[in-house]
């Protein structure tokens, strides 16, 4: 298992758990050289609930535990250390923004690389819904300002309830965070986009304008609101491009993703709203989503759903499907 933290609440947990049957005595969660790959501080534990269920279901099998929480490089490091270890079933419910929304990443390589020497790897879809939004740039200016338009318009209006929000934007560019054997270039963005908060009436409230040229094609939009029923615009602006372009504009992919979304999100324009992304979308490993545990007909509308079109990011996954609610004692002690 790869999550955040097997015993962040501390070890008479874990022996209460083997007392009662929770999980066996012997679950690895140190390296071959007796490194510690527990979380090193915070964590609420995820990773010793998934343990608990898998014991449930295949009390004879072997467990280990792995951190991924810590950062995308070292989540790539942890997938290796337990396929090193012997671990021939690798499940991970992480996703980190960061992740390249297009392909390539430390993640997504280290997914391959252990599934083509013959591990499983599952993944958790997300818990993102359907609140994101994908197009290709489409190019439009009010004569000042050049910006992406959404089906006409110069912004996507979206409805908020009370809560906080972090919304990613991404687009198909190189990752000069990456290695240049996964992303395939070590040059960097060649476009720089921006992303704001508008209010109804189209006055700016927040944003980033970070030129990205050159490094890694992200743009992070955090805000909370403090009211329900709240309308508000979303703007992507274009900012400029690299003189040697590898990626011509005209092709680019904008893609965003409300990674969390108060206790409401909806918006007006809903083109390729498939919110999963980053190593989930990798085509060797099997990517799972969520039903409600008492009525399995049902997706949860929490669960983060794939493209519905074949030329959207996502297409195809989640592979399948499983039923949530399974009892643990994480939490409830």
């Amino acid at each position: 298992m790869i999550s955040d933290s097997y015993a962040n609440r501390g070890q008479g947990f874990i022996a209460d758990d083997i007392e009662q049957g929770d999980l066996p005595a012997n679950v690895q969660v140190t390296g071959p050289n007796g490194e510690d790959w527990d979380f090193p501080s915070g964590g609420i534990d995820e990773g010793r609930a998934m343990l608990q269920i898998v014991h449930d279901v295949a009390p004879g099998a072997d467990l280990a535990f792995r951190t991924g929480a810590v950062s995308a490089s070292d989540f790539a490091q942890g997938i290796r250390d337990l396929a090193d270890a012997n671990c021939d079933i690798i499940v991970d419910d992480l996703t980190f923004l960061t992740e390249p929304f297009y392909g390539g990443g430390l993640v997504d390589q280290a997914v391959t690389e252990v599934v083509s020497n013959g591990v499983s790897y599952f993944t958790s879809a997300g818990n993102f819904g359907d609140d994101g939004y994908e197009a290709v740039y489409s190019e439009a200016t009010d004569g000042t300002t050049t910006y992406h338009s959404f089906n006409g318009e110069a912004y996507n209006e979206v409805y908020l309830e009370k809560g906080d929000y972090l919304i990613v934007l991404q687009w198909s560019d190189w990752f000069y965070s990456d290695e240049p054997s996964v992303s395939g270039s070590p040059d960097g963005a060649d476009h720089d986009f921006d992303i704001y908060l508008h209010d109804e009436n189209g006055n700016r409230l927040f944003g980033f304008n970070r030129n990205n040229i050159g490094g890694d094609p992200v743009e992070v939009l955090p805000f909370t609101v403090n009211s329900d029923n709240v309308t508000a615009r979303i703007v992507i602006e274009y900012d400029g491009s690299d003189s040697d372009i590898q990626v011509p504009l005209s092709s680019v992919k904008l893609k965003y993703v409300a990674f969390r979304s108060g206790k409401g999100f909806d918006q007006k324009h809903k083109d390729g709203n498939g919110t999963i992304v980053g190593h989930a979308t990798n085509e060797f490993a099997i990517t799972v989503g969520a039903t409600a545990y008492n009525d399995i007909s049902k997706v949860e509308s929490f669960s983060s759903r794939g493209g519905s079109l074949s030329n959207e990011l996502g297409f195809g996954i989640p592979n399948i499907v499983g039923p949530d609610g399974g009892y643990t004692s994480v939490g409830l002690r």
